[in-house]
C-alpha cells in the first residue's frame, strides 16, 4: 500500500514517520558520517609528528561522502512505498536526499523540501500530520 512519508534528518540521524498507513511507527536511522575521521575529538593534532598519523583530506572527503551515500541509500529504502514525501531538516543533507530520491525514483513519488531546525519526534509527526491534511482535506458532508 503506497503511503505518505515525513522525514526529518542532518547528517547524522534521520527520523521517518508513515503518514495515512496501517500504524504510525517512528523510525530512526543513524549515519555512521564523521565529518573528520583520523581527527580526535575533532581537534588538529596537538604534535608535531602527530599530523603524519592521519589521512590526507581528500581521503577523508571521499571516506565521508560513501559513508553519507550509503546513509542515502538506507532511508531511500525505507521510502520505496511512499507516494508522497516531505523531507525536513536544518542544512544540506535534505538537498542531497531528495537529489538522490529523484534519481532512484524518477517521477514516482512527490518531493517537498522544507527547512527547519533541530524537531523532536512529536513535533515531526505533529508537522507531517500538519503537512498531509492540508495537502488532502477531509471533505464534510
Amino acid at each position: 500500500m503506497k503511503t505518505n512519508m515525513g522525514l526529518w534528518l542532518d547528517q547524522r540521524r534521520a527520523v521517518l514517520v508513515p503518514h495515512g498507513g496501517a500504524g504510525d511507527e517512528v523510525q530512526e536511522i543513524m549515519s555512521d558520517a564523521q565529518r573528520h575521521p583520523g581527527h580526535v575529538d575533532g581537534k588538529h593534532a596537538t604534535e608535531q609528528h602527530e599530523a603524519l598519523l592521519t589521512a590526507a583530506d581528500d581521503v577523508n572527503e571521499r571516506k565521508h561522502t560513501a559513508q553519507l551515500h550509503r546513509y542515502y541509500a538506507e532511508i531511500i529504502a525505507c521510502l520505496h512505498d511512499a507516494r508522497a514525501v516531505l523531507i525536513m531538516g536544518p542544512g544540506e543533507a535534505k538537498g542531497h536526499l531528495r537529489t538522490q530520491l529523484e534519481e532512484a525514483r524518477p517521477n514516482d513519488c512527490i518531493v517537498v523540501v522544507e527547512t527547519s531546525d533541530k524537531m523532536t519526534n512529536r513535533q515531526i509527526m505533529a508537522r507531517v500530520h500538519e503537512h498531509f491534511q492540508q495537502q488532502s482535506p477531509v471533505i464534510a458532508l
